[in-house]
């Protein structure tokens, strides 16, 4: 068994600030023998790293929101990475199922978000600003077939089979009100990596 050693101290290069574009943005990696190890990642990189996480847990992941007050509002989802539908970069992608759940509630008054991935001792953690798409939040003009793609993809990604597998729930997530939100990345830290 693997017990965890040394805390993670990963920081990232926020947007603006003369970094490279969105999907290159440079992370630094993890504490070694007390003093941080400058290994530049990308964001796209470190988000492989989430994918096989992800993958070994059946995409179970935290989803931290925020509440009117600034506390935290933790749930259980299956979630996975996607490309965006509108900008193409790689997003976290999870659904909300129901209309007016306290996630939805909170994503619609404060749009960003806190996902984590966790599998035994190894984790990743990613935060960003979120976009909504459903039936009362429309993003990016996308018509309504597009975001049915949306929804097969996401599921494909967090639960498993292909996005065409999924084609056949439409009717379901119509009933059940479900939205699809879409986590861009800001930042990403994790635990030490044994390599």
């Amino acid at each position: 068994m693997r017990y965890p050693t040394k805390r993670a101290c990963v920081s990232s290069i926020p947007l603006g600030t003369g970094a490279p574009a969105y999907g290159d943005r440079l992370v630094f990696g993890a504490l070694r023998n007390g003093r941080e190890e400058r290994r530049p990642r990308t964001v796209s990189a470190s988000l492989i790293g989430a994918r096989e996480i992800a993958e070994r847990e059946s995409g179970l992941a935290v989803v931290i929101t925020y509440r009117a007050d600034g506390s935290a509002h933790a749930s259980v989802v299956n979630a996975g990475i996607v490309n965006h539908p509108v900008s193409g970069e790689p997003a976290i992608g999870f659904v909300v199922q129901g209309r007016e759940r306290k996630k939805l509630v909170n994503l619609r008054a404060r749009p960003s978000s806190t996902v984590v991935f966790r599998s035994g001792w190894d984790w990743v953690a990613i935060e960003g600003n979120v976009d909504l798409a459903g039936p009362d939040d429309r993003l990016g003009g996308l018509t309504s077939d597009a975001v049915s793609r949306l929804f097969h993809e996401i599921y494909a990604a967090a639960i498993g089979g292909s996005p065409q597998d999924w084609a056949g729930s439409d009717d379901v997530i119509d009933k059940e009100g479900h939205t699809a939100v879409l986590l861009r990345p800001t930042r990403v830290y994790s635990n030490p990596n044994p390599d």
